[in-house]
């Protein structure tokens, strides 16, 4: 299977260079989690949805190591402690529920 999401993607998203290894890792790590929640029968290559999914899990990954502390910053100013919490796969889930098979939700 193709990825989901490409260090090409995800640079250009983060304006960043898509050779830093962080981001080879954090599209890597997000590819890996998406594909595990998808129904393998089914080619994910051209579902939008799932490429939002794994585009969203890897920003969070890459700014969880490069944000200090690991920290998300609302835009209130609030300091949420935890970024990489039950509530990323929450909004994974809800976004590549449709091509899950029911035994993954």
């Amino acid at each position: 299977m193709t990825p989901l999401v490409t260090p090409e993607e995800l640079g250009n998203v983060l304006h960043v260079s898509s050779t830093a290894e962080l981001v080879v890792l954090a599209c890597d790590a997000a590819n890996g989690v998406i594909v595990a929640y998808l129904d393998p029968k089914v080619d994910h290559t051209n579902h939008p949805w799932d490429k939002s999914a794994a585009l969203t899990l890897a920003t969070d990954i890459y700014q969880n190591y490069t944000a200090s502390g690991g920290e998300i910053v609302g835009v209130d100013g609030v300091v949420y402690p935890f970024r990489m919490g039950p509530a990323l796969i929450n909004r994974v889930m809800g976004l590549i529920s449709q091509c899950a098979p029911l035994e993954a939700q």
